[in-house]
């Protein structure tokens, strides 16, 4: 899943260490310093379920979890 997503972050680390002069803040815009991901966009499904935990104080909890399906990547 890691490859898919590209490698914008590793490219923005890799920049802001050779530019210490600027502050990765939360508006920080790759756009702006011309850093491009290498990745393609591709289509997929998303699909969004409930995974029971074990009770607690009689009250039924659930953690929410996701997946991808219906995903075709073609080279």
């Amino acid at each position: 899943m890691f490859i898919l997503w590209g490698d914008l972050h590793e490219k923005k680390e890799k920049f802001l260490a050779a530019h210490p002069q600027i502050a990765p803040d939360a508006d920080f815009q790759a756009k702006k310093y011309n850093i491009v991901a290498d990745n393609l966009p591709f289509e997929a499904g998303l699909m969004e379920y409930g995974l029971k935990l074990m009770q607690t104080g009689g009250k039924q909890e659930y953690i929410f979890m996701h997946r991808l399906f219906g995903t075709e990547i073609r080279a």
